[in-house]
């Protein structure tokens, strides 16, 4: 089981952004959308730092909210986190479930 705690909230976001090319805007949350060939497929929903701690983690309830958004297991979030799933690999699991209609 992945440790759900100890994500960066400033991390999460740029590596969905960077990885996944995830737009976020911004408000009271940080929200944005995965798509597929122009098609919003996931959104994802990311709050802001409170009290400017830029080393703040996401609660654990927040983290299996965006692994959720995500429809990822914890481990394979946190390889999308820690660096071995890329954008592409992630692309692949979006086409998988996209084939088997669960999205």
């Amino acid at each position: 089981m992945g440790k759900l705690s100890n994500y960066k909230t400033k991390r999460v976001i740029g590596c969905l952004t960077n990885k996944l090319n995830i737009a976020f805007r911004s408000g009271n949350e940080q929200t944005g959308w995965f798509e597929v060939e122009g098609q919003k497929i996931l959104r994802v929903t990311v709050p802001k730092e409170h009290g400017g701690s830029s080393g703040s983690s996401l609660s654990k309830r927040v983290a299996r909210k965006v692994i959720n958004s995500l429809r990822l297991t914890n481990e394979e979030f946190d390889s999308l986190y820690e660096c071995p799933m890329s954008g592409t690999d992630f692309r692949k699991k979006v086409d998988n479930l996209i084939k088997s209609g669960k999205l």
